[in-house]
Formats: structure tokens, sequence, C-alpha cells
């Protein structure tokens, strides 16, 4: 194993995103439905990149597990395209998963990916960087180092 394989080895993207503002739209059912299928096209076509599937975890907020490698920002690209019609915001975690996965379903598993995931989804909601895709990738073994990219 090289040092790359095992630098990764262990390394996930945790990908986190809502629905701006979801509460002041009409026929959130509808809306909602639409979203869990963009979700559940991202999850065939791109099994093959997933840990865990994408799934609706609190109404209009998803998240999925990716591995190392996986196109992320053309599922970004993908999932806007299914939903033209909403405002979209993510939040991208590089890290360690502590816990077990489940592969079908992204919701009980822990650690660092996620945790970076969620602190730059709040970093976007508190700067309302909404036409932005906002990235924070932290160093491996260096917690208090960062990088916030927005494009």
């Amino acid at each position: 194993m090289d040092l790359r394989e095992e630098a990764t080895m262990n390394q996930y993207y945790a990908l986190i995103g809502d629905i701006i503002e979801s509460r002041s739209l009409a026929n959130r059912a509808k809306i909602q439905e639409a979203l869990s299928q963009a979700l559940n096209g991202l999850n065939e076509r791109y099994q093959g990149h997933l840990a865990s599937c994408f799934s609706l975890t609190l109404g209009d907020e998803f998240q999925g597990l990716l591995k190392v490698g996986a196109p992320i920002f053309q599922m970004i690209d993908e999932l806007r395209l299914a939903l033209p019609d909403l405002n979209l915001r993510f939040g991208l975690g590089l890290g360690e998963i502590l816990t077990s996965i489940n592969p079908a379903v992204s919701l009980g598993a822990d650690g660092p990916a996620y945790w970076r995931a969620r602190e730059a989804i709040q970093q976007v909601h508190q700067q309302h960087h909404y036409e932005t895709v906002h990235i924070y990738l932290a160093d491996r073994g260096r917690e208090d180092q960062g990088c916030d990219f927005e494009s």
C-alpha cells in the first residue's frame, strides 16, 4: 500500500445539503418528493462512489457519505439541475468516520467528516452565502487548520 492509499483509506467526504428558506415554499410535500427522487437518482448513478447513500434527514435536509475520488461537484451540479426552482446550500467535510457505516442509509454514522460538513453548512447559513458552494477541508491530524473555498 502506498502513502496515498494509506492517507485516504479511512477518509470520506460527508456532504450535507438543504433547501434555503424551505419553510416559505408552497407545496412542501411536492418539493420534498422531488428532492427524494433526485437523491434516489444520484444513489443509482453514483453507487460505486458512495460509502452511504444520500438520505433525507430533517425534512428539507439531506446527507450522503462519499468515497475519496467521487465526482462531488458533478453530483452537486446534477442535483441542482434536477431541482432548478430550488436554492440549495451544501457543506462538505473530509475526515474519518468513527462508527459503523450503513451503505443503504446515511444516518447514524459519526466522525470528523460529518462534523466538518455540519460546520461548513452552518457557516454558509450564518454568512448568507446562498449562491455559492462553501467547502471546509481540514488537514489530517490538524483539527485546528482548515480551508474555506467559495466557488
